[in-house]
């Protein structure tokens, strides 16, 4: 278990200090659970796309679905798939500074992308599909990003040349303020974006202790801007009065 306890479990310490008593069993447990999410994501994305055969989605009258069109047999298998260019990217956002508590998630990306290749397991599914093959799965790094609010800006370059390359990026954070400079920059490219938000807050304060770019409001940030055709927040349990006021407010 000293491997848990070196390699994985200090970042989580960081982020959940209630979990310093768990036991190694419990440890273990919860680094299998973030490995096993983050390769069910990776795992859809690819399904996903081989779904797509012989399909577009017209997108601004001008791009198909991902801003490519994706060509491929239908079937589960990767031997079977190909997508044209339309890579599935892997990068890391490594920023934390606009937490307004605990911060420690700026060492999330690395520590996900390396849980996700432990030698305990593989990438292969219970349908046949395997991750191994880098055309198809890559890791791109990290962002290199400095300090401060001019990191929004760096943020959202990043996101829009990732963008016109027209590959299918996956960004790990970070806290939640990569959100709203990730979206505008892939706007650029993806002008019809839609957003599903998986959360227990909605984030849609106006300002906390008066930064508008707080992890508490990327979506306010999001939806004054009009960045998105539409937001749909899954999930969300504690809703102050401002921010109810902000929901309706934004429709």
């Amino acid at each position: 278990m000293s491997s848990i306890n070196s390699i994985a479990w200090r970042p989580t310490l960081r982020l959940f200090p209630f979990a310093r008593g768990w036991s190694a069993t419990i440890r273990l447990s919860w680094v299998s659970i973030c490995r096993n999410i983050f390769f069910v994501i990776i795992r859809n994305l690819v399904i996903y796309c081989c779904m797509m055969s012989e399909q577009t989605i017209p997108l601004a009258g001008k791009k198909t679905i991902l801003g490519t069109q994706l060509n491929c047999v239908p079937s589960t298998y990767l031997d079977d798939c190909h997508m044209n260019n339309t890579a599935i990217e892997v990068y890391g956002v490594p920023w934390d500074e606009k937490s307004s508590f605990l911060q420690g998630c700026r060492d999330a990306p690395a520590k996900i992308w390396d849980a996700f290749n432990c030698a305990s397991a593989n990438r292969c599914t219970e349908s046949g599909l395997s991750l191994t093959k880098p055309e198809l799965l890559s890791y791109r790094g990290m962002l290199e990003l400095s300090s401060g609010d001019q990191v929004v800006q760096q943020i959202e370059r990043a996101a829009s040349d990732i963008g016109a390359a027209e590959s299918l990026p996956i960004f790990l954070g970070g806290d939640h303020a990569i959100t709203y400079p990730l979206v505008k920059g892939l706007r650029k490219t993806y002008p019809k974006l839609n957003i599903i938000h998986f959360d227990a807050h909605p984030d849609l304060y106006d300002k906390i202790r008066g930064d508008g770019f707080s992890h508490g409001c990327p979506m306010a940030r999001i939806m004054e801007e009009k960045l998105a055709v539409r937001l749909v927040s899954v999930g969300i349990r504690t809703m102050t009065p401002h921010q109810r006021s902000q929901a309706e407010k934004y429709g």
